[in-house]
């Protein structure tokens, strides 16, 4: 009889009915302490009472979450009862996003709510969406970065455009600032609009020119985004990434551009081999095709072209490709060159040691042309007169 009518908003409130939210409390504390077999049989009586029990259940995220704080697992358990509670009652819905994120001053419950409310596809309606916001702009005042990331998970659910170039804003300005939930700002913004996909790389990179040789926050951005869909190989999104947001930058490079090529062919590498090896020579025919276009100087050629092959090497199988194309006379120069540019950085399996020794014995301008390179990279300085830093690639890459 508990479930005949559905409660509406009002009537689920946390401060609607203290009684029953101090039953489910108590029935929460049982849970936190019981074994497995225990656990379930409380979570089935919890689940029973309905939406009723959905204020008591988030309400005691509160008060216990000293016992939820590094406990992952109890955390999920939950954040599942909280899905099975609201399930289709769009009030309840209302009610987990209000109480249990927008007015939540507390990171844990509201990383519990959240969970829940990603589970179920939840979407603000204009409303709440407007509440958000408001509530945004008072926590930006206070730089409180985790509450506004946690309403930004949620706001994004509405695919308001308006909503996109705020986050996007925010997104840029916690990378200026090193925040470390900058990262995870830039995975919800790819995963909220991937229609928007080279529209947002673009613009962080343009927009953060002035950090190109920042490895600290461009291995943050990356490891965010891991592992990298194929796709942005295959259907070349960070060939267009690249080429548009280097012809913006002065000079042409960004780490973080260097470091998602090299992530980006990595897990193709390891969970879509196949894909990935017949995919190599599309990829290279593109890239020449794409830097062509008059748009694209010398300068914005070379990076690319550098940070392709750094990534063949990191991807280990793929490295035959690159001495392939140091001694193939049919290679523009700049592109063969850029390939045996790759080889004077690293150790490579003894068959790939003599690939240079060949090179310079038949073709001494290209090796000489990335000897140079090299002792430039070397040194600290390009020909552009920008930094270039030292060696090629993080550690973090090479061990990944």
């Amino acid at each position: 009889m508990k479930r005949v009518f559905d409660p509406g908003e009002m009537e689920m409130d946390v401060q609607s009915d203290p009684n029953r939210v101090i039953e489910i409390q108590e029935k929460v504390k049982i849970l936190l302490g019981s074994n497995p077999q225990r656990q379930a049989g409380i979570r089935q009586e919890i689940i029973d009472e309905g939406a009723w029990a959905l204020a008591g259940v988030i309400n005691s995220t509160y008060v216990w979450m000293n016992k939820l704080e590094g406990n992952p697992p109890m955390q999920e358990l939950l954040s599942d009862i909280m899905v099975k509670l609201v399930n289709d009652n769009e009030a309840a819905g209302n009610l987990l996003a209000k109480a249990g994120v927008l007015e939540n001053p507390f990171e844990i419950p509201r990383s519990i709510a959240g969970m829940a409310l990603k589970e179920l596809d939840w979407k603000p309606n204009p409303e709440i969406q407007s509440q958000i916001s408001k509530e945004i702009n008072r926590q930006k005042k206070l730089r409180n970065s985790s509450w506004v990331f946690d309403l930004y998970q949620i706001l994004l659910k509405s695919g308001s455009d308006t909503d996109f170039e705020g986050a996007l804003k925010e997104c840029n300005q916690w990378i200026k600032g090193f925040d470390p939930l900058a990262g995870k700002m830039l995975a919800l913004l790819v995963n909220s609009y991937p229609g928007l996909l080279t529209k947002i790389l673009t613009n962080v990179v343009v927009d953060n020119k002035e950090l190109y040789k920042e490895k600290n926050i461009a291995e943050l951005l990356v490891k965010a985004l891991r592992p990298i869909p194929i796709e942005w190989l295959t259907k070349n999104i960070l060939i267009q990434v690249t080429s548009d947001s280097l012809s913006k930058c002065k000079p042409p490079r960004h780490t973080l551009l260097e470091y998602l090529w090299t992530a980006a062919a990595q897990d193709g590498k390891s969970k879509f081999p196949d894909i990935w090896l017949n995919s190599i020579e599309t990829i290279e025919a593109e890239m020449v095709k794409n830097n062509l276009k008059p748009s694209n100087d010398a300068l914005v050629k070379e990076s690319m072209y550098r940070y392709w092959f750094e990534a063949l090497a990191f991807a280990k199988e793929s490295q035959p490709i690159i001495k392939a194309a140091l001694l193939s006379p049919s290679s523009n120069e700049l592109w063969g060159s850029t390939a045996a540019l790759q080889l004077f950085f690293g150790s490579y399996d003894s068959k790939f040691k003599n690939a240079l020794e060949e090179l310079k014995n038949s073709n001494y301008e290209r090796f000489a042309m990335a000897e140079q390179k090299y002792n430039e990279i070397k040194s600290g300085r390009g020909k552009d007169g920008g930094e270039v830093g030292g060696e090629i690639g993080s550690s973090w890459l090479r061990d990944a």
